[in-house]
């Protein structure tokens, strides 16, 4: 005798449904559900941009600014 059975489940999109599985053990339904392989290290493209020493001046002569506008403090240590 056989039997039929169906469920459906939504999967996080961190799984790998590529590679699930689905065995019966002892009369128990096991299913494996591995997660993709996500690298720390991704490539990225970096664009470096040459400028003139005069233009570099003017560059970190105006400072850095904050996000809100403002001039970075002085964080070194005065005696």
């Amino acid at each position: 005798k056989t039997t039929s059975f169906q469920q459906k489940f939504t999967l996080d999109p961190s799984i790998d449904t590529t590679k699930l599985t689905a065995n019966l053990v002892n009369g128990k339904l096991v299913v494996r559900a591995p997660r993709k392989h996500v690298s720390f290290w991704s490539k990225r493209h970096v664009p470096i941009t040459q400028f003139d020493e005069d233009t570099w001046m003017e560059l970190i002569g105006s400072g850095i600014k904050n996000s809100d506008g403002g001039e970075n403090a002085d964080t070194t240590a005065k005696d």
